[in-house]
């Protein structure tokens, strides 16, 4: 499996897993605050994990490529964390 192949997978699932977190969340009836700080966990490590491998692969040039990609990631999980709360009240979830 070739790093795009493995990204190609990787980005829609960490993406459906955020929106599954956030309903699931959203059902267990945290608070808001608690909601947030699961969110902030939820979107910020898979991307931490994947920069500390990519810098751990010791290839400047790997790691400078992908860095944006992960930071793309990152914000895409950011904005459907957001979009979940705004919409999951409207839609009965």
């Amino acid at each position: 499996m070739t790093l795009d192949t493995f990204f190609l997978l990787l980005v829609p699932t960490y993406l459906v897993l955020i929106a599954y977190g956030q309903v699931g969340a959203r059902k267990r009836r945290l608070s808001a605050r608690a909601r947030a700080i699961a969110a902030v966990l939820r979107v910020a490590l898979p991307p931490v994990a994947l920069v500390a491998v990519l810098l751990w692969e010791g290839d400047p040039a790997l790691s400078h490529a992908w860095l944006p990609v992960v930071a793309g990631m990152a914000a895409a999980g950011a904005v459907v964390a957001a979009l979940v709360e705004f919409v999951a009240p409207k839609v009965g979830a």
